[in-house]
């Protein structure tokens, strides 16, 4: 009948009072527009008392929950219904969530998971990881919870040296006897500043700055020590200083507190340039054997903490000043005389190609930068000119030089800068250490060392 019905209206058309662009919708099919239809959905309830006016099915909704009665099997007070399913309405359901605990016994009665709050904090004990006396939990996110935590300032370590006052409120965490304003490294009791050790090539002495005061003390001499040109310096795990006396031949082992010597680590080495230790606790030494110039061989070794040869890591032909292992496990070395970076790979002892040969006359001082993967050395570019700071990216390829004076060996300080010893009788008369950002080389900082005349190395080492 609906079908015979819907044609008929359209073959004759809406009635004489309606014109048909107006009747664009028609509900209950009476042949009466929606827009003019009192009950469009034909339930025999009006429009203004139908809650679904648009619903036949449906015209009241008795507890506002927003379903209609006639689906509704919950028509309470509630406006959820029958939040677990067990048949009884949640108005009439003393456990709506299903979980054991009577809604008046129950801190959450709306969340099956949980149902008591035993420290008041909001969240539930299941969840909860602190449910003691606290009311917050662990605020300071330490991992332990407030009501057993001493130190719930904003530090996240609690009482670093265990002396009863928490770090946030304590001068010294690391109880090592210096502030933590003065001390570099708040956070270790064995250590609290970072040294700049230089020799002084003229007077074969090697001095010491402190580098939060850049106070200054000349810390071995040869008459002290026995050693000459001590120019590499390395903090060992056992605690003693090694430097590598490259005149002497010497690697000795220094008390870092007094200078005083210890006792000669190696001897009986062939011009021994540069120290430092790898991750496995090995002493890497770089040696050259040629008498002078730029003829002989240089080694790179590794030796164990009781001073016994483990292995060598490569040679070189020529004379090598420094070297540095990047992230990719490649050792690179600054070769003096031929002015280029000899690459070999650690693990193979296979060589590499070499990097930016021949172009300036002397290489010195070698440094790897993690943060940008670049190698960054000093380069002499003739027997007058400035030394200068040499950047080369992971690919070989050289940048543009940077600095001023004669920039003859660099470290790279835990502030990510370049830190480089200069001197030259013209062109920087007065000694000092220069600072450098290695990224855009620019000047950062120039800290004055009076103290020495020549300097011709610089290792930045904690203490």
């Amino acid at each position: 009948m609906g079908k015979r019905l819907l044609l008929l209206v359209f073959l004759l058309g809406c009635p004489d009072n309606i014109e048909p662009e107006e009747c664009v919708s028609d509900l209950d099919w009476d042949a009466i527009c929606d827009e003019d239809d009192t009950d469009r959905d034909g339930d025999g309830i009006e429009n203004d008392l139908d809650a679904f006016p648009d619903d036949p099915a449906e015209s009241a909704d008795s507890d506002g929950d927003g379903v209609g009665d006639n689906a509704d099997v919950c028509v309470g007070d509630d406006a959820t219904g029958d939040s677990d399913g067990d048949g009884t309405c949640d108005d009439e359901d003393p456990d709506r969530d299903g979980d054991g605990v009577d809604n008046d016994a129950d801190a959450f009665p709306d969340d099956p998971a949980e149902s008591a709050d035993s420290d008041g904090d909001g969240v539930g004990d299941n969840a909860d990881q602190c449910t003691g006396d606290d009311a917050t939990g662990d605020t300071d996110s330490d991992g332990t919870c407030d009501d057993e935590d001493q130190c719930t300032g904003d530090d996240a370590s609690g009482d670093t040296d265990g002396d009863g006052t928490c770090d946030d409120q304590d001068s010294d965490d690391d109880g090592d006897g210096v502030d933590d304003v003065d001390d570099f490294y708040p956070d270790d009791p064995s250590l609290s500043t970072l040294y700049a050790y230089i020799h002084d090539y003229t007077n074969n002495v090697l001095h010491r700055y402190d580098v939060p005061t850049w106070t200054h003390e000349a810390f071995a001499s040869t008459a002290e020590t026995g050693g000459t040109r001590m120019r590499s310096v390395a903090l060992g795990d056992d605690g003693w200083l090694y430097v590598a006396a490259l005149g002497s031949g010497l690697v000795l082992r220094l008390d870092p507190a007094t200078g005083d010597l210890e006792d000669t680590f190696l001897s009986g080495l062939s011009y021994p340039s540069s120290l430092s230790f790898d991750d496995d606790g090995y002493l890497n030494l770089v040696t050259w054997s040629g008498a002078s110039g730029c003829s002989g061989m240089s080694t790179v070794a590794r030796y164990d903490t009781a001073g016994a040869l483990v292995d060598t890591l490569a040679t070189f032909s020529g004379r090598v000043h420094d070297i540095v292992a990047d992230a990719d496990g490649v050792l690179l070395a600054a070769e003096y005389c031929g002015g280029g970076i000899y690459r070999v790979d650690r693990s193979s002892g296979a060589d590499l190609p070499t990097w930016v040969g021949g172009i300036y006359a002397r290489m010195y001082g070698l440094v790897w930068d993690p943060a940008t993967d670049t190698v960054l050395t000093s380069s002499w570019a003739d027997g007058n000119g400035e030394a200068l700071i040499l950047p080369v990216n992971a690919t070989g390829t050289p940048g543009t030089r940077f600095g001023s004076g004669f920039l003859k060996a660099s470290t790279l300080g835990p502030d990510g800068n370049l830190w480089t010893p200069d001197h030259h009788p013209t062109l920087s008369p007065t000694p000092s250490v220069k600072i450098y950002d290695p990224v855009t080389g620019a000047e950062v900082e120039v800290r004055p060392i009076p103290e020495v005349p020549y300097p011709d190395s610089l290792d930045l080492v904690p203490g």
